[in-house]
């Protein structure tokens, strides 16, 4: 790894007014604090689930940018739902920081605004100094206002969740039933797939709801001390 954070590339994003947006090379040096948050994500042909984990670093004295891990190339929906988590976490900071992003999904690239929610945590427990709790996993994508965005994928999600033993998994209000098609004989009919029962029965996989971040931060943060 480099040992100096190089800012490589701007990108123009004339909407992101809340943070400047940049590329850069990874150096701990430079982190305040940093949270590694459990992140999972679908992957692009809705056939397979991918756990991972995004590393959100602090970096004071900073002037409001969000710093990408250049080995990793992000879409600009997934550049969207982290600047709505930045917006969010603002909310509870006293000065300004920076932050620097770093997707671990064993993939060069990450589409999707779906980390959004979790991201949003991650960023306001560092601002607080507080311990993010691990054992619940977040998706979803937030707007600037702190409410969780619906997500696809969760029968995936769930599924993937569930056979690699996640306790926790908190999803959009309004989502835990889902209607899919289940083949009979040669017609297709719509099922309707209740999330928490079939998790909790299947993998012992607890599916909890919820509105916004406010409501998600009660169950993941843990005080120090």
């Amino acid at each position: 790894m480099k040992k100096s954070l190089l800012i490589v590339c701007l990108i123009l994003l004339t909407n992101f007014t809340s943070a400047d947006i940049y590329y850069g090379d990874y150096s701990e040096k430079l982190f305040t604090n940093f949270v590694d948050i459990p992140i999972i994500a679908v992957s692009s042909d809705y056939k397979a689930g991918i756990l991972g984990q995004v590393r959100i670093a602090l970096i004071k004295n900073g002037n409001n940018k969000i710093i990408f891990d250049s080995r990793t190339n992000v879409d600009s929906s997934t550049i969207e739902s982290v600047v709505n988590a930045h917006r969010y976490a603002m909310k509870y900071a006293v000065e300004d920081y920076d932050y620097f992003i770093a997707f671990d999904l064993h993939t060069e690239s990450v589409s999707g605004m779906s980390t959004g929610g979790a991201i949003g945590a991650g960023m306001v427990s560092l601002v607080l100094n507080q311990n993010y709790n691990s054992d619940y996993l977040i998706t979803g994508a937030i707007d600037s206002n702190g409410v969780l965005i619906p997500t696809g994928g969760l029968d995936i999600k769930t599924t993937v969740a569930g056979i690699n033993n996640v306790s926790n998994l908190i999803i959009p209000y309004g989502q835990s039933k889902l209607q899919v098609y289940e083949k009979v004989n040669n017609r297709y009919l719509v099922k309707e797939v209740d999330l928490i029962k079939n998790s909790l029965m299947r993998y012992n996989l607890l599916v909890i709801e919820a509105h916004n971040i406010d409501e998600i931060l009660k169950m993941i943060l843990i005080e120090n001390g």
